[in-house]
This record gives structure tokens, C-alpha cells and sequence, in this order.
């Protein structure tokens, strides 16, 4: 039975349905293997696989050296699928080697799947390379295949967040001293909301925090940027951003749309308080960001010099 065939066997048949575009971003998997049918294989395979909502980009090699070039490429590859005999005996191996020993990367989950199980004998290969799963070709079905990707990419995906909370607290501490070298409340608050920024995902987002100088909707809103995560010393916001904040104070309510939220809190005293989060391609943390927000709307009150 060829290995066509065999990927096949548990793939159920579905009746044609209608194709949704997901434009979330992807998350990269390399496909490296000196024959082709694999990569067609695996391609229709995985058509339509998703994880977290975001799909997959399959990139592909036909060689070690080619897959090396691809990785320094592209240094986002979540996971590697790696037929180890290619263009040598042992080429597959040498390339895990250069994975983990001069790239030292150690995020990239790499899945060994060979055809010839004797050129590495699995405890061999599982012993003394930094593998995470090693697979005969005549025993990976289409199920199969899709487990292992959801296990690769759920362990890429924890790894990543550990790391960028390993970096955020070490940025945190490096900042102490800019901290100290604060002069205004402003300053200190614009600081601090830009390292929350960072520690949310969302560094590369627009976010302002601003008070309500006169509350007439009569007159042009006047605000007060108490904190910023793109400071400015004209203390002036884009003009875009005033209009729908003026917007979200006629209507006394938060708003939320596909480019942006913006909350709208009040103090014991009637002061009014905005948060504008611009969404980016972030959604998925910016709606976390939302549901905290309403929960804890302290904070806001709290930045306020008006509270």
C-alpha cells in the first residue's frame, strides 16, 4: 500500500461546502522532504486546518539546504515536519543540528519523519537529537498528522508566551531607572501604560488615555491626555481619534468597532474618562483587553488627576 493512499485512510468524505477566507495570521509550518507527492500529500491533507482560529502556511524545502535557507527566512516557522534521508544519509539530522546548535532555536517544534527507519533507529534519534516526535512515513494517517500538528503548535504557542513574559519582566526592570527619571505624572503614567502595552501584545497599537475637559455637546470636546503609549509633547490627540471619542461622550456609552474600542467610565463626581485601544490585527487580545477593562474600570479612575 503506498504511502498515498495510507495518509487517505481515515480521512473522512465530506460533501463540497462553501470556502471561508480566514485572514487571521498564520502560523508558519515547514514541510521538508526530497519527494514530492509528500508535499502534495500533506498539502491537501491540512487544507483548511486551523488552530486558535488562525490557519496555516505550509512552506516547503526539498532539501536540507534548502530548508535552511527558508528557516533563517522566515525565523517565525512554528514547527518542522523533517524526512531525514534527503540529499545525504543523514541529512535531516544535520539539519536538526542546525536548528538548535547555530541557530539556537529552541521555539520551533520539529516532528523526524522518515520512510527508512533503519538509516535512524528511533531511540538513537529520540536519545541524541532535540526532537519533540518521531514518526515512521507508513504510520502517519491523516488523523495522525493533524495530531501531531495540534500538539506542535499548542506547545509553540505556550513556549512563545513564555518567553515574551521573560522578556516584558526583564524590559520592566531595565526601565526602572526611566522610571525614577520621571518629572511629571504624565510621564510616569505614559510609561507604565506602554509596558502594559508590551506585556498585552498590543506595543504596536494605538492606546490613549484622556479625560473630558468640558462635557457641552454643543462645543468641540476638549480632553486631557492623562497617558499615552505614543507620548507627544503637544499633549494632542489625531483628529480621527477626537471625533469618535466625541462621539462615544454624546452617547454616555463604550464603543466597539473593526478598527477600535473605546471605553467610556465615569468618576463618583461625573469627571468623564475615555481608553482608546486601536485593534490592529491583535482582535483576539484587544477583545481580552475589552471584557478587563469593563471589569476593572479603577484604573482608568486611577491614572486620573479629575477622579
Amino acid at each position: 500500500m503506498s504511502n498515498d493512499v495510507f495518509l487517505f485512510n481515515d480521512e473522512p468524505q465530506h460533501a463540497e461546502t462553501e470556502v471561508i477566507i480566514n485572514n487571521a495570521m498564520p502560523w508558519q509550518v515547514l514541510i521538508v522532504d526530497d519527494d514530492k507527492s509528500i508535499h502534495e500529500i500533506t498539502t491537501l491533507v491540512l487544507n483548511n486546518f486551523e488552530f486558535e482560529h488562525r490557519p496555516l502556511q505550509l512552506l516547503h524545502a526539498f532539501s536540507a539546504n534548502e530548508a535552511q535557507q527558508l528557516i533563517q527566512q522566515h525565523p517565525d516557522i512554528a514547527l518542522a515536519i523533517i524526512d531525514v534521508v534527503m540529499e545525504t544519509q543523514h541529512a535531516g539530522l544535520e539539519l536538526i543540528k542546525f536548528i538548535r546548535q547555530q541557530l539556537k532555536n529552541q521555539r520551533m517544534r520539529l516532528i523526524l519523519r522518515t520512510g527508512q527507519p533503519g538509516e535512524a533507529p528511533e531511540e538513537h534519534v529520540i536519545r541524541d537529537y532535540d526532537i519533540n516526535d518521531y514518526k515512521n512515513k507508513t504510520e502517519v494517517t491523516a488523523i495522525k498528522l493533524k495530531t501531531l500538528l495540534y500538539a506542535g503548535l499548542r506547545s509553540y504557542r505556550d513556549i512563545c508566551f513564555i518567553e515574551q513574559h521573560k522578556i516584558g519582566l526583564e524590559k520592566i526592570i531595565g526601565c526602572t531607572t526611566s522610571f525614577l527619571r520621571c518629572t511629571s505624572l504624565r510621564e510616569f503614567a505614559s510609561l507604565i501604560l506602554s509596558q502594559v502595552a508590551f506585556l498585552l501584545g498590543l506595543e504596536r497599537e494605538q492606546i490613549y488615555c484622556c479625560a473630558a475637559i468640558n462635557s457641552a455637546p454643543q462645543t468641540p470636546l476638549l480632553l486631557d491626555v492623562i497617558a499615552s503609549s505614543t507620548p507627544s509633547k503637544s499633549n494632542e490627540l489625531p483628529a480621527d481619534v477626537v471625533e469618535k471619542i466625541s462621539q462615544v461622550q454624546i452617547n454616555k456609552q463604550s464603543y466597539y468597532a473593526d478598527d477600535c474600542f473605546i471605553g467610556y467610565f465615569t468618576t463618583h463626581n461625573g469627571n468623564e474618562n475615555f481608553l482608546y485601544v486601536s485593534k490592529g490585527s491583535k482582535l483576539g487580545l484587544v477583545d481580552l483587553s475589552r471584557w478587563i477593562i469593563r471589569q476593572h474600570d479603577g484604573l482608568v479612575q486611577l491614572l486620573s488627576p479629575k477622579t
